[in-house]
């Protein structure tokens, strides 16, 4: 993998995550309890994709009784490609990760 100057491992996670996809992982999941994580991942998944189209990917997230697994290509599927990376713009401008943050 690449040397690279990210100080946030929010992002620093995603090249990661690319270098799997470009050794040739097919199934990949993410450990977090940090919604930050989980936006960045909605909103670039169009960008994995092609890289490997086949790949799924997962986080699991949360703690105790709070703890669950997320389908990231499911969501995605369900939200659309450009609400996906609509929510990843308003992250990225806000710093908010819920909508509820915004009203």
């Amino acid at each position: 993998m690449a040397e690279c100057d990210h100080e946030e491992a929010d992002t620093r996670i995603v090249l990661h995550l690319k270098d799997a996809i470009e050794r040739g992982a097919k199934i990949c999941q993410i450990r977090t309890v940090d919604g930050d994580v989980v936006v960045i991942l909605v909103g670039i998944l169009h960008r994995l994709k092609q890289i490997s189209s086949d790949c799924q990917y997962w986080v699991s997230f949360g703690k105790d009784n709070h703890f669950c697994f997320y389908d990231i290509n499911q969501s995605v599927s369900e939200l659309g490609e450009d609400t996906a990376v609509a929510i990843l713009m308003v992250h990225a401008l806000s710093g908010c990760d819920t909508f509820k943050d915004l009203q």
